[in-house]
């Protein structure tokens, strides 16, 4: 695997910017999401679009239970968006094959979950009066992992006709960064994959300890600089407490996700998937951390 240039913004709005390739992830700050993308907008009008029930994409889908994955279009003129939501479950616990994996059975993926559509998304006090997606997901008893088998929520992109270089998302009872004081946090991960199922980078993501999601709504952000584009986006679930041994050491966390936001801001040269890059070894293995945090965020 090779590395890319990160950027994390936590909290409050940040001026960072990472340098040209890099990522940028925005975890409880959607004001600095939306700030950096429309910072980069080409004026085509194809940015911020989100999946709310409303506008391009649409009314929300029928509720329902039992679903294998949800997908979703909208266009904006000659310019057509898509995306798919599934559930799964990863093999491998803390801290998910950093140097590599691929999204595969058998490799990362221990087993496929299902899905539940709820026209108002709501889990462990946490939701949204928009239509949302839910995994906990009856009849499915799968749909809730351990330490070593987590939850994660993956949004494919490689089937849009107009590729995607952002993507934020509301998450729901998302619980991620719990210490016990043993020094082990508990963490979600953020990894993205190429459209070749191929890792391409793995990132912790930790909650305020306040609560640490559990019970509160988080927006998370991703936006690929420099031409890049997104092809898979995969949010694994950490946990809020480490207490309840017989679940394996906790963990048996479920999702929830709405207001699903994707779009292109600027114009993306053809090919330019990160595996294209990556094996053109256009970029070196420069990494850089930025975290800034407010401890009154949420």
């Amino acid at each position: 695997m090779y590395h890319r240039t990160v950027i994390i913004v936590v909290g409050i709005l940040s001026a960072c910017q990472p340098c040209d390739g890099g990522l940028t992830y925005f975890v409880g700050n959607e004001a600095a999401f939306n700030a950096h993308v429309l910072a980069n907008d080409s004026g085509a009008g194809t940015s911020l679009l989100t999946d709310d029930g409303f506008g391009i994409f649409g009314a929300g889908p029928a509720a329902g239970t039992g679903l294998t994955s949800v997908s979703r279009t909208g266009s904006v003129g000659s310019e057509s968006f898509s995306y798919t939501v599934s559930d799964v479950n990863f093999k491998t616990g803390q801290p998910y094959g950093l140097d590599g994996g691929t999204l595969t059975l058998g490799d990362d993926i221990l087993s496929n979950s299902t899905l539940a559509v709820e026209s108002s998304v709501s889990q462990g006090g946490a939701g949204s009066v928009n239509w949302g997606i839910d995994s906990q997901s009856a009849p499915d008893s799968a749909s809730s992992g351990g330490l070593e088998t987590p939850n994660a929520a993956v949004f494919d992109f490689t089937g849009s006709a107009t590729q995607i270089d952002h993507f934020g998302v509301n998450l729901h009872d998302f619980e991620a960064g719990f210490d016990n004081g043993d020094g082990v946090l508990q963490s979600g991960f953020v990894r993205i994959y190429d459209d070749m199922n191929n890792l391409i980078d793995n990132q912790a993501i930790n909650f305020p300890a306040t609560s640490f999601g559990d019970g509160e709504t988080i927006h998370f952000g991703v936006f690929a600089d420099s031409g890049l584009v997104l092809s898979k986006v995969v949010l694994v679930l950490g946990d809020d407490s480490d207490q309840n041994t017989a679940n394996g050491w906790g963990g048996r966390e479920h999702w929830a996700a709405s207001e699903f936001t994707i779009g292109n801001a600027a114009q993306t040269p053809e090919p330019s998937s990160f595996l294209l890059l990556g094996m053109a070894g256009v970029f070196g293995t420069c990494r850089r951390r930025r975290r800034e945090t407010d401890p009154a965020a949420s």
